[in-house]
């Protein structure tokens, strides 16, 4: 039984080198945007076509997207190869040389920043509603398919009783009222029970993508394998917290406790990454840097393995799909980051001035505490995350924040108003 904990992301794997040296500045943003962007894009269109291949879902675009499809299966034989090849082979290396610093102004500054946004317990139930629940729905054996259920299906489709090619699937999990079917198809499976047989009719739209369909009329034999309910707040009790944490946690409240010390650590987090930002934007304004190309080619690495790690874990999709689906080799995509790696070289070489300046080192102790606020479970958990170069610089950020912030003056703001970074 999957653990609880597995829900909590603390902060992402590289969170500070992310936030104070690669992903700040607005190229940065845009390109993250991009690539949020695009993973959503290719999630959906993913979900879409193994709806299509049912040939009972709607859309014009049912054709195309399979066509696309078959193409890019041609392409990841060749080209998509040499992407994958490209991005596995990313190991972010801190270059000797970061570039040329004449350090400004960084202690006395006036700061705005974020301040850490308390939990509350709405919060907390929308997480388990969004994060758990959908995990552990309630299997419905005496009772009817309602809307919002997934059922899983064994369906077989005819037109004038010949079969048609596409027409046929086996445990096909359909949530019903998604709409993922052609009309009329998932409202007849409402009020079906475990193991009933439903006879399906249904007429295909005349815009449907497959020419010999349009506008036929036709029957989908379907067998009703399983229903699934989504499971609601008011079904957890301490025997299902137990279950679904393997014992960690035996009651709903000490479940809702950890969450909540979960949550508010990700905010705290996040918080700290707007002062960080803040402090490195007011300090470039009097600083002059001319970072190294070693040092930009490093952000650019870290932006790949960071982006490449994201999209895998968020969306299971690989960086190299994404740059495939806008059609770009990954010379281009690579070349497209230079704008914000420019602005995170300059930011590290920032960080390891003032770090130098002011003697502070990387120590086991350091990292020991880094762990500790931006919610690892311990410093192996960390240090298996990140590579040695990411690591040494998302540690010495933090070091470099909290000196900065203790000889400044800061006024911290609620979450929702905008830092001085961000104006």
């Amino acid at each position: 039984m999957m653990k609880v904990r597995k829900f909590i992301i603390p902060a992402a794997a590289l969170a500070a080198a992310c936030i104070f040296s690669a992903c700040s500045g607005s190229g940065a943003t845009e390109t993250t945007a991009a690539a949020t962007e695009a993973a959503a894009e290719t999630s959906a269109a993913e979900s879409s076509e193994a709806a299509e291949t049912t040939a009972a879902e709607e859309g014009a675009e049912a054709e195309s997207s399979e066509a696309g499809s078959s193409e890019g299966a041609q392409a990841l034989d060749t080209d998509s190869l040499e992407l994958i090849t490209a991005i596995s082979s990313v190991a972010p290396v801190k270059p000797e040389v970061l570039g040329e610093v004449s350090l400004g102004e960084y202690t006395g500054l006036d700061l705005t920043a974020p301040k850490a946004a308390a939990v509350t317990d709405e919060e907390v139930d929308t997480y388990i509603e969004t994060n758990i629940l959908p995990s552990y729905p309630v299997e419905i054996v005496d009772g009817e398919v309602q809307e919002g259920d997934t059922a899983t299906i064994n369906f077989v489709g005819s037109i004038d009783g010949v079969e048609f090619p596409g027409g046929s699937g086996t445990d096909y999990p359909l949530v019903i009222g998604s709409g993922a079917f052609i009309p009329g198809f998932e409202e007849q499976l409402i009020g079906g029970h475990y193991g009933e047989t439903i006879n399906v009719n249904v007429t295909f739209p005349e815009d449907y993508s497959n020419e010999d369909l349009k506008g036929k009329d036709a029957l989908f034999v379907c067998d009703i394998n399983k229903i699934e309910r989504p499971r609601t707040m008011a079904q957890i009790d301490d025997e299902f917290v137990e279950e679904i944490t393997s014992g960690d946690y035996s009651t709903v409240d000490g479940l809702r406790e950890f969450l909540k010390k979960g949550l508010q650590t990700m905010n705290d987090s996040e918080a700290k990454e707007g002062l960080a930002d803040a402090i490195l934007t007011k300090v470039l304004e009097t600083s002059e840097v001319e970072p190294s190309q070693e040092a930009i080619d490093w952000q650019k690495d870290i932006y790949i393995r960071t982006y490449d790690n994201a999209l895998s874990r968020a969306y299971g999709m690989s960086l190299a799909s994404m740059i495939q689906m806008y059609g770009q080799t990954y010379e281009e995509f690579r070349d497209g980051l230079t704008e914000g790696a420019t602005d995170a070289a300059k930011r590290a070489a920032v960080i390891y001035a003032i770090a130098e300046k002011e003697g502070l080192k990387v120590t086991d102790e350091a990292i020991a505490a880094y762990a500790e606020e931006f919610g690892y479970d311990n410093v192996e958990a960390l240090t298996e995350a990140t590579s040695e170069s990411e690591l040494e610089l998302a540690v010495l950020s933090n070091l470099v924040t909290e000196f900065v912030a203790e000889h400044s003056s800061v006024t911290y703001t609620e979450a929702a108003e905008e830092t001085e970074a961000g104006e």
